[in-house]
Formats: C-alpha cells, sequence, structure tokens
C-alpha cells in the first residue's frame, strides 16, 4: 500500500505542478502576444497614415501645378488686351486697329472663361467680348462677332454685375493689402492676377460662389483701373476633381473654396484647414482639397508576426501536450507497477503461507492418517498449480508487451469440432473444482474448420472459466458454453450468472493489472482479485490469431439458460471469435 501511495503522489506531483506552470506559460505568451499584435497595428496604421498622406500631397502638387499655370498664363495677358480693339500707333496705315484676342473667340477659346472685364477710373466696366459704340459697328461690318455671343457676354456682364459691382471689385482688391476700403485715394496694388471667391446669396443664404481673378493697374489714381476674368468654377472644378481622380488609388476628390477666399459682402468667417492625410489647400486658388472615403484602417492580412506567433502557439501547445501525455503515461506506468507489485504479493502470499504451513506440518509429523496426509498432498498441488498460472499469466504478458520475447506459437489448420472436444474436458475439471455446474452445448461443427494455436485456445477458454469461477458466483453457481458459426468466423460463449461487469468498470476490462474489485466481490461474496492479466493476455492471444475477444452485452438468440437482453439479466457473457480457416 505505502509503494502504491508514493508512486501515485510522485506521479501526481508533476502533473500538479505542470498543471500551475502551463497557465503561467500560456498567459505570458498571450501577453506577449497582445502586445506584439498592438505594436503591429500601430506600425499597420502609422504606414496607412503616412500613404495617404503622401498620396494627398501628391495630388495637391498635381492640381496646384495645372492650376499655376492656368493663373500664370492669364497674369500674362498685357493690359491693353482688355479692350475689344487694340490701336497700333506703329502699325501702317497709322493707328490701325486690331481685333483682341479675348474678343475673337477664334483666338481664345477656353472652357473655363466667361467673361473678361476692364474696371477703369470713375466706375465704368467695359468688357471685351461685349464691344460698344465704334467697336460694335466695326466688330459687325467685320464678321467678328454674332448675335449669339453678343447676347451671351450681354447676359454674363448684366450676372457679373449682381455680385461684383465695380465698388466689390476695389474692395476685393484692397483687402490684398490689408488696408482700409473706404479709402478713396488708396492706390491699387498691381501685380499678377490674384483668386477670389465672391459669395453669392438667395433670401439671405449664401448658395454657392463665383471665381473671379483679379489684378491692379495703374499707379497713378486718373489710369488706375482693376482688370478680371470671371472663371466658370464648376467646370474649372469638375475638371480638377477629374486630374485628381485619376491620381487617386483609393477614395473620392472634393474641392471646395477656402473660407479665408471667400470674401466680399456676406462672406462667412474665415476658417483654418489643418492638412493631414485627408486633406490638403491649394494656394493658386486658395481651395480646400478634401478626400474621402479611403479606409481609415489597415487590411486585415496574414503577417509575419501572425506566423511567428502562430508557430510559438503551436510548439508551446504541442510541448505541453506532450509533457502532459509523457508525465500521465509515466504515472500510469507508475501506477501500474504499484498495482502489479501489490497483486503479485497478494496472489503469492496466500498459496506460499500454505506451503510452509503445510510443508512444515507434514515434515514435522504432525498429520497423521494416510488420508489427512492425502488431503494435505492434495491442497498442496492445487496451490502449485495456482503459483503455475500466475506465474505463467506474468511471463506471458511479459512477452507480449516486448513484441514477444519467445516464438510465437504457429497456427495449424484443425477441424473446430474436435478442438472443442478436446478442451471441453477441462473447462469442466475446472469448474468442478471450483464448485461450478457447467452446462455446454456447443453447435453441429462439422466441416468447419480452424487456422489456430489450439494452446492459445484453451489459455482464452480456461481464463475465462477462471474468471467465472472468480467472480460469477451468484445464485446460480453455474457456467453456460456454447458455439455458434458465421460465414467466416466461429463463435464461443462463455456465461456465468453471477453479478455481471459494470458499465463504469466495462472500458478498463480489457487492460492490463485491473482488476474487478470492490463491488464485484462484495455482490459474490468472493474474495479472490487476481492479477488483472487474464483478460489483457486472452484478448492479445485472439487477436494474434486473427480473431477478437469482447464483451457482450446483447445475449445472441439461441444462449443456452438465458433468454432476452442481457442487461436484464444477471452475469457477463464473452465471445470468442476465431477465424475460419
Amino acid at each position: 500500500m505505502s509503494l502504491k501511495v508514493s508512486n501515485n503522489q510522485s506521479g501526481t506531483r508533476w502533473l500538479r505542478l505542470l498543471g500551475w506552470l502551463a497557465p503561467v506559460v500560456c498567459l505570458a505568451l498571450a501577453w506577449v502576444s497582445i502586445l506584439a499584435l498592438e505594436k503591429e497595428q500601430e506600425v499597420l496604421e502609422t504606414r496607412l497614415f503616412f500613404a495617404q498622406k503622401t498620396e494627398t500631397e501628391r495630388v495637391v502638387d498635381r492640381l496646384e501645378s495645372v492650376l499655376r499655370v492656368l493663373v500664370t498664363k492669364e497674369s500674362a495677358l498685357e493690359q491693353g488686351v482688355f479692350r475689344s480693339y487694340i490701336t497700333d500707333p506703329t502699325s501702317i496705315p497709322a493707328d490701325a486697329r486690331f481685333a483682341s484676342p479675348l474678343f475673337n473667340p477664334s483666338m481664345s477659346k477656353s472652357p473655363f472663361k466667361r467673361l473678361h472685364f476692364d474696371l477703369g477710373p470713375g466706375g465704368i466696366v467695359t468688357y471685351p467680348e461685349l464691344p460698344t459704340g465704334e467697336d460694335l459697328i466695326l466688330a459687325k461690318a467685320n464678321g467678328h462677332i454674332t448675335k449669339a455671343a453678343l447676347d451671351q457676354a450681354r447676359a454674363n456682364a448684366e450676372q457679373l454685375a449682381t455680385f461684383a459691382p465695380p465698388k466689390v471689385l476695389f474692395q476685393l482688391l484692397l483687402l490684398t493689402r490689408g488696408e482700409a476700403t473706404d479709402a478713396a485715394d488708396r492706390a491699387i496694388p498691381e501685380g499678377p492676377f490674384r483668386a477670389f471667391f465672391v459669395p453669392v446669396h438667395k433670401d439671405g443664404k449664401l448658395v454657392r460662389a463665383e471665381l473671379l481673378l483679379l489684378r491692379g493697374v495703374g499707379r497713378e489714381s486718373n489710369t488706375r483701373s482693376v482688370q478680371g476674368i470671371w472663371l466658370d468654377w464648376p467646370a474649372l472644378r469638375a475638371s480638377l476633381q477629374d486630374i485628381g481622380a485619376k491620381t487617386l488609388q483609393e477614395g473620392q476628390l472634393t474641392l471646395i473654396p477656402s473660407q479665408s477666399a471667400i470674401q466680399g459682402p456676406g462672406a462667412p468667417a474665415s476658417g483654418k484647414v489643418t492638412a493631414g492625410r485627408n486633406a490638403g489647400q491649394l494656394g493658386s486658388l486658395a481651395l480646400d482639397v478634401r478626400i474621402w472615403g479611403r479606409p481609415t484602417e489597415p487590411p486585415s492580412q496574414w503577417s509575419a508576426t501572425m506566423t511567428s506567433l502562430s508557430v510559438a502557439w503551436l510548439v508551446l501547445l504541442a510541448s505541453l501536450v506532450s509533457i502532459f501525455v509523457a508525465l500521465k503515461r509515466s504515472a500510469a506506468l507508475a501506477d501500474q507497477r504499484a498495482r502489479f507489485a501489490s497483486a503479485v504479493t497478494h496472489e503469492l502470499r496466500t498459496p506460499l503461507t500454505t506451503f510452509c504451513m503445510y510443508t512444515a506440518m507434514l515434515k514435522d509429523g504432525m498429520v497423521q492418517g494416510e488420508e489427512k496426509q492425502m488431503e494435505y498432498f492434495e491442497t498442496l498441488y492445487k496451490e502449485s498449480e495456482r503459483l503455475r498460472h500466475i506465474v505463467d499469466n506474468v511471463l506471458q504478458n511479459a512477452g507480449l508487451e516486448q513484441g514477444s520475447s519467445e516464438p510465437q506459437l504457429p497456427l495449424d489448420s484443425i477441424l473446430a469440432a474436435e478442438l472443442v472436444a478436446e478442451i471441453l474436458p477441462l473447462l469442466e475439471r475446472r469448474c468442478g473444482a471450483a464448485n461450478f455446474a457447467f452446462e455446454a452445448q456447443p453447435a453441429e461443427l462439422d466441416g468447419l474448420a480452424l487456422r489456430v494455436a489450439p494452446q492459445n485456445v484453451e489459455r482464452i477458454l480456461v481464463n475465462l472459466i477462471d474468471n467465472a469461477c472468480k467472480y460469477g458466483a451468484g445464485e446460480a453457481c453455474r457456467i453456460c458454453f456454447w458455439t455458434e458459426s458465421t460465414t467466416d468466423r466461429l463463435l464461443l460463449f462463455v456465461r456465468d450468472f453471477g453479478p455481471g461487469v459494470s458499465e463504469d468498470f466495462e472500458p478498463q476490462l480489457f487492460t492490463a493489472y485491473e482488476r474487478g474489485t470492490a463491488e464485484i466481490n462484495r455482490a459474490s461474496g468472493s474474495s479472490e482479485e487476481g492479477l488483472g492479466l487474464g483478460l489483457s493476455l486472452s484478448l492479445e492471444l485472439a487477436q494474434n490469431m486473427g480473431g477478437d475477444l469482447d464483451l457482450v452485452r446483447d445475449e445472441p438468440k439461441g444462449a443456452p439458460g438465458c433468454k432476452g437482453d442481457a442487461r436484464l439479466q444477471p452475469g457477463a457473457t464473452f465471445c470468442l471469435a476465431l477465424p475460419l480457416a
């Protein structure tokens, strides 16, 4: 008992230690995994942020270059071209007049220009595309203008005057210098065209902004003027957004006037735009660039970090499982050894004690009478047979566990009827020695041949009979034996009428050194326990011959002495299946 307890404690101590260490190691690896994945996510988000920001800057640079070309080209226009006709004093004939390129549509075509205008001293506005007086007569005479073009220019001029009257134009240019707009003697700053978005209201609400390019011309107060271009902002925006969309890989582009660029009566308060990965500014036209529809999180994809963590988890789990299995097997082996030592000690103690006591009594002449001495000799013979049986089982089991340390018995072809006839007397004697009634009802086996080792078949049946005698004591101390045949097998049945095998013990029934004790012995009134090798050894022998051994739960039809389901009746039935030759 102390050996068994010691081995169990040794095995369970390591399993308990593994039970403490495994969660700690798993938690540590889980913490490392979470930190690694979080860091990787931060790196991916940072990469996505800078990639999108770089793309935004590339779009802004592309659009800025387009607008810079547009504004520079318009700023290169000479001041005189803002009149319908230009007088050239060096021409021949002298003072010849030539049509302005802004006036002649065939010389200046742009889908973004609606109207050119010149605001001269005194607040007089002239339009190159809308000649008046002598210029109009000359344009009609030379075919430089059509009625449709004239009507379109007039409509544009009337619309321009509604949201950008002369006073507003002067104020816009003065605002660029940060000076008061009510000072009439302020000089209009000269320079290239500047972009202005003028607010347009309807019913007191800001509905849109119109784009103007303005520049101051003339230093003297009597010659100063404002020249400007009214651009088609919706068409220009559509063109710019199309250019930006071709540069973008993901998302959509929107251009809106900066609040700081919308100036004039009713303009909204200035605001600031913080440049980021989805926003930027165009300095040429004071536009805010907005990009939307791009992913804010990096796409989910399998990474090297995930692969490394997965391998680490697999290695850890495999290691834990391997260690657990190894410790479990070690603990089971230690327990098996302890049970073996306990069983052998228990099984050998009784016959050895009997041997010592009876031989001492015979030696000292304490047993008188020939009949009494023969009784003692018979007891010694039975105990020797019992010892031989124990030793044979142990040696046979050791040989099977080591891959058969001794040669296996050859398989011979033998008639089934002959084999059964040879074994039945031995089985009957074993039952008689245990005071059990033996009932044999073999079926007709004429012509059936087996390819088996007869000694192994005998050993298996003897083990089954011994177990039935040991655990099958009950109201009826009898054992039934019968045979059946199938197309390819001979079935040999052995049944007792004891308490049977419980469902809880059934999984360990054919395990070495697992003994049917406690409940079974109490129910049968037996004190015999055995080594727990009989059924394990019998199963190995049956399988080595190509057969099988199993516990039968549903009683076969025609079984002698019992009918119906075995669960409803006491006892245990074992079936030995042997292959036919």
